[in-house]
């Protein structure tokens, strides 16, 4: 069989011993490796690396230099005493608020022994231990009774009871007294004493959210109060000031008519809060000007000279309660047609005067459409209103029927219009 002749001599050509491990997978027309990839594989090299100081820029407290790890261990020390110091101060402080102050009757007749527990319980559950009953001087040091009685005095039932030893007693306070005594023990005076000072003793504020919110509360109450009684009386100065107004006099007259006024607004008495109402409203009595007591000085007093003064708060028709009251329609002309008159006088607006004469909501549209309404009804008609004083013929809602407005009907009849197309 003869060979093709460019087979023959290929064969023929001698082939060095390493060509028979040539993978013949491998593409001809691709480069040789470059000296790059070896550059890259003798840097990675363990040989080759340079290592830099880590005190330039270190990663770990090793790293540093000894006067910079002086540093921060001195600071982790003072961090570390800071907060051992804090956690103790919280501790004590706890101790000096959650604490009990107990009395012990131990003998008649004999003054009470005193202690002060900051320890040796958990609040607020307070424990009748032995060590705690052998401080009080209720049972002696060396005692053999296994399960020795007291008498507690529970403020809840207001009586003494029998506890053992190990009862537990639930603390409703901070610093909360207790009161102890022997089963034999019947005379102990000095514990009505004791327990009243306990009682009407005036807790802190701020360890209680409740008990600060209605101090707020009562606070606040009481300067609304204040603040009404100061109003009542610039009220009545300011009447005394129109009706009774003094002839002319020289100046220095004049003066000692100012501070006599100014005296007798700081001895006006000031009234409780919860009686204020009751005392300056009289509705089931009737009101009669001839019975008001004028202010002022006794040089300026006309002989037959009658008060004219108005009441301190207008009265409301009988049958309408304090809440459901409305201006005008739940009081008396006579009482509209005074409000009518008020002015700003004496640093009060017209709209403080009005709140307070009243009682109820200010709005000053209504008021001054009344006002005008009122002005513009016959001088007959607005006689007659007042001369009915706080009889039915005096309602302002007669007033009111009896003199409608001009446009009533008009805004009647658009009131049901738009009333029926929202419906």
């Amino acid at each position: 069989m003869s060979l093709h002749p460019l087979l023959s001599a290929v064969s023929l050509q001698p082939q060095p011993s390493s060509s028979l491990n040539v993978n013949l997978n491998v593409n001809p027309a691709s480069p040789p490796p470059s000296s790059a990839a070896s550059s890259t594989v003798d840097l990675l090299a363990p040989s080759c690396m340079q290592m830099a100081d880590p005190s330039i820029n270190p990663r770990h407290a090793s790293h540093l230099r000894p006067i910079f790890v002086e540093h921060v261990t001195s600071v982790h020390e003072r961090a570390e005493k800071k907060c051992q110091h804090d956690q103790e101060l919280v501790q004590e402080k706890r101790w000096a608020c959650e604490r009990v102050i107990a009395f012990s009757f131990y003998a008649n007749d004999a003054e009470p022994v005193i202690v002060d527990f900051q320890d040796g319980f958990t609040y607020p559950y307070f424990r009748l231990s032995r060590p705690a009953l052998v401080d009080l001087d209720l049972i002696p040091p060396k005692s053999e009774t296994t399960t020795p009685t007291i008498h507690y005095f529970d403020p809840a039932l207001d009586t003494w009871v029998k506890m053992k030893i190990d009862s537990v007693i639930e603390l409703t306070k901070p610093s909360q007294r207790l009161f102890f005594k022997g089963l034999h023990v019947t005379s102990y005076p000095r514990f009505n004493q004791l327990f009243g000072s306990a009682a009407s003793r005036n807790p802190n504020l701020r360890l209680s959210l409740s008990q600060e919110r209605s101090h707020v509360k009562q606070t606040q109450t009481y300067t609304k109060a204040r603040s009404l009684d100061t109003l009542d009386a610039l009220l009545e100065l300011s009447s005394d000031e129109e009706s009774n107004d003094p002839p002319f006099t020289p100046s220095p007259k004049k003066c000692r008519t100012e501070s006599n006024q100014r005296l007798r607004a700081s001895e006006m008495p000031q009234c409780d809060p919860a009686c204020h109402d009751l005392q300056s409203r009289h509705h089931d009595t009737p009101f009669d000007n001839d019975n008001v007591i004028s202010l002022h000085d006794d040089d300026s007093i006309v002989a037959d000279e009658k008060s004219t003064h108005t009441a301190v708060t207008a009265r409301r028709i009988p049958g309408i309660q304090p809440m459901a009251a409305k201006f005008p329609t739940s009081f008396y002309a006579i009482d509209i047609h005074a409000a009518f008159c008020f002015t700003p006088k004496n640093k009060l607006t017209v709209e403080s005067q009005f709140q307070h004469f009243f009682g109820v909501c200010w709005k000053s549209s209504t008021y001054y459409d009344h006002k005008a309404r009122w002005y513009n009804a016959p001088q007959d008609a607005r006689d007659r209103a007042i001369a009915a004083g706080y009889s039915d013929a005096g309602h302002y809602c007669s007033f009111l029927t009896a003199h409608p407005a001009k446009d009533a009907e008009l805004k009647v009849a658009k009131w049901k219009l738009r009333a029926s197309q929202h419906n």
